[in-house]
């Protein structure tokens, strides 16, 4: 969600190029379970009066920064205009090898089960809390009865990668394979099905290196192949 906060131009008004301030909360008081959690909303108020005051040091504020209006184009979402993710494309525009979009070597399988309706039956079910940060590496597994997962859960196969969608900043990655290379999972994550033109090793390691997990969370999309 965001918000957008807006000045109505008086008749005639020609505002010309001026900056946009634009801040990402992370955090929001709480959780989505409704538990506390810590906010960022106070650093964003206070980097917002900084900036209206013209003493904004964004040096020291890497969630805040401005856009100005000529670059805004139709998207006024922070993450699109976030500088890593612009300084992320102007890197890769300079790779000496073809690029194409992630699209184009991996898909996602939408596949759903609902675990409930077999409610005996042992899964290989997979939730975030289940894949460590930056290694991939499952943790803390034991196969679940279908009654114990109390919602519809996405299906992996072999060679999949488990994507977590929230907070990708904490790098949670998987490949499927190994022990379990074929189940259920929270969704939580995104299930991503490479194409044989790619391998899924290298699509797993590419996701997980500190450039492309910093710009993952600017929803970038495109690798170099």
């Amino acid at each position: 969600a965001s918000l957008l906060f807006l000045q109505k131009k008086r008749g005639g008004e020609d505002l010309g190029e001026y900056p946009i301030f634009m801040a990402i909360a992370e955090h929001v008081g709480y959780d989505a379970t409704g538990r506390p959690d810590k906010n960022d909303f106070p650093k964003a108020l206070e980097d917002w009066g900084r900036f209206k005051d013209d003493k904004m040091d964004f040096s020291n504020a890497p969630r805040a920064f401005a856009v100005m209006r000529g670059e805004l184009g139709n998207r006024h979402d922070p993450e699109y205009h976030h500088p890593e993710r612009i300084n992320s494309i102007r890197s890769l525009s300079k790779s000496p090898y073809p690029l194409v979009n992630l699209e184009e070597v991996v898909k996602f399988r939408k596949s759903k089960l609902n675990p409930q309706q077999y409610s005996s039956k042992l899964f290989n079910y997979l939730s975030l809390a289940n894949i460590s940060s930056h290694t991939g590496d499952v943790i803390d597994f034991t196969q679940t009865e279908g009654k114990d997962i109390l919602s519809s859960s996405n299906v992996f196969k072999r060679n999949d990668i488990l994507f977590a969608r929230l907070r990708p900043y904490l790098n949670k990655i998987y490949l499927a394979s190994g022990d379990i290379e074929e189940g259920i999972c929270s969704t939580e994550f995104f299930v991503l099905k490479p194409s044989e033109e790619i391998n899924p090793l290298f699509l797993w390691r590419h996701f997980g290196v500190g450039f492309c997990k910093s710009k993952s969370v600017h929803i970038n999309d495109y690798i170099a192949k």
